[in-house]
């Protein structure tokens, strides 16, 4: 996963500034929240079973560090309006002796009341990314020479690291999600040369549809909240 992203970027970087294309580069970490959602867990057996208002925590301080990079690049004819990719590597896990609502058939039997989420699932999670990779659309304003606000948005696909144990079965892999959205708004301020700083804030939208093995699947929509802060270069 990691090779396949880095080579992503390093054509999606590179082919642009070596024709030099009016490109945007933006690099940036910050901090991550997800609302709570419910998480269906699918097994052969006779497991069907829904998790009610799971909460999730994100940690994005605590490695692996919430991340992302993203390239624009603008239209000759307006050099106000773009559009990129973007990639954000966030993390969401949920604690074993978590109490949510459980609902559904375990192994047959018809289950309905309150009980930790570590009974149907231990160690639930994305520790190592929700993993988004996006196409967006980005609209900006010369509000000052060196000062541009913008916003921006997209769609693309979830790649996540599905964590965890569904009784005799682990997940520990990448695998396709889903399709995700993203909204976003923040300003950039150049500091030097082409180097900018700069603030936004992201809307994430993930809908989760992973397989833990050929018998076992687990199913959610995770929104993620982001405060993103970063070093972008412009070059025109």
């Amino acid at each position: 996963m990691q090779r396949f992203v880095r080579r992503i970027f390093f054509v999606a970087f590179l082919a642009p500034l070596s024709a030099q294309a009016k490109v945007s580069l933006f690099f940036y970490g910050g901090l991550a929240a997800a609302p709570d959602s419910q998480v269906v867990i699918r097994q052969s057996g006779g497991t069907d079973i829904t998790l009610h208002d799971v909460d999730w925590s994100s940690d994005s301080l605590r490695p692996p560090l919430y991340y992302g990079a993203r390239v624009v690049f603008w239209l000759p004819t307006r050099k106000e309006a773009g559009f990129g990719l973007d990639f954000t590597h966030t993390k969401v896990s949920a604690r074993d002796t978590q109490v949510v609502k459980a609902s559904g058939l375990r192994a047959g039997n018809r289950i309905e009341g309150w009980e930790p989420v570590g009974n149907t699932v231990e160690g639930l999670g994305f520790l190592h990314g929700l993993n988004l990779f996006l196409v967006v659309m980005h609209r900006r304003w010369f509000a000052e020479e060196n000062f541009q606000p913008y916003f921006g948005a997209g769609a693309g696909v979830a790649m996540p690291h599905m964590d965890g144990k569904i009784g005799n079965t682990r997940g520990n892999a990448f695998a396709y999600g889903g399709m995700a959205f993203q909204a976003m708004g923040g300003f950039s301020q150049k500091i030097y040369g082409p180097l900018a700083l700069f603030a936004e804030y992201k809307l994430q939208r993930a809908s989760i549809d992973v397989p833990y093995d050929r018998n076992t699947q687990v199913t959610t929509t995770i929104w993620v909240h982001q405060g993103a802060l970063g070093l972008a270069a412009h070059f025109q």
